[in-house]
Formats: structure tokens, C-alpha cells, sequence
């Protein structure tokens, strides 16, 4: 895997826009949701739900994030995650 030399937020978001499917992406937002949720950390929940698709080096990295930080994440993916199934469904043609 490719290493984010410069690490911070905003590159993380962008490796996980251009390296991430839906699935991985789906996976990514239920386990930092877990760890925000039961006060863990991403890798702990990644251990135990077994969400291998999600790259181990990734979670490394999530839980290198401040808990807002992670929760930004988070959101980001999300919105990205959303604008790209908006894009995939097709408008309403019905007449107004």
C-alpha cells in the first residue's frame, strides 16, 4: 500500500476517495462509528468484526486521528460516499 508521506487529514480523506470502493467505504464509516461509539479505537473494532476489505494501514492511520478529527473523517467519506450514489441514480423525469 501506498504511504500518505505528509499526513494529515485532508490526504487521508483523498486516499480513501481514490482508493476506497462503496464497500470499503461503507466498512470504513460503520467501524469508526463503533469506535467513536463504545471509546475505542478504529483497530480494536476492525480486530473484532473482521472487516478485512478495510486495509489494516488505513485503520493505522484513522487512529492516528484526534477523535474530532476522526469523526470529520468520517463525515467526509460519507458525503463523498452519497454525492457518488446521487451521481449513479438517475434523475426525475416526470413533468412538474
Amino acid at each position: 500500500m501506498t504511504n500518505i508521506t505528509d499526513f494529515n487529514l485532508s490526504n487521508l480523506i483523498a486516499y480513501i476517495e481514490r482508493h476506497f470502493n462503496r464497500s470499503q467505504m461503507t466498512g470504513l464509516i460503520c467501524l469508526t462509528f463503533l469506535a467513536s461509539r463504545e471509546n475505542s479505537n478504529v483497530q480494536w473494532q476492525w480486530s473484532e468484526w473482521g472487516f478485512i476489505h478495510v486495509p489494516e494501514q488505513v485503520i493505522e492511520w484513522c487512529d492516528r486521528l484526534e477523535k474530532d478529527e476522526l469523526l470529520s473523517l468520517t463525515a467526509e467519506i460519507a458525503a463523498s460516499l452519497l454525492e457518488e450514489i446521487a451521481a449513479d441514480t438517475p434523475g426525475d423525469t416526470t413533468n412538474d
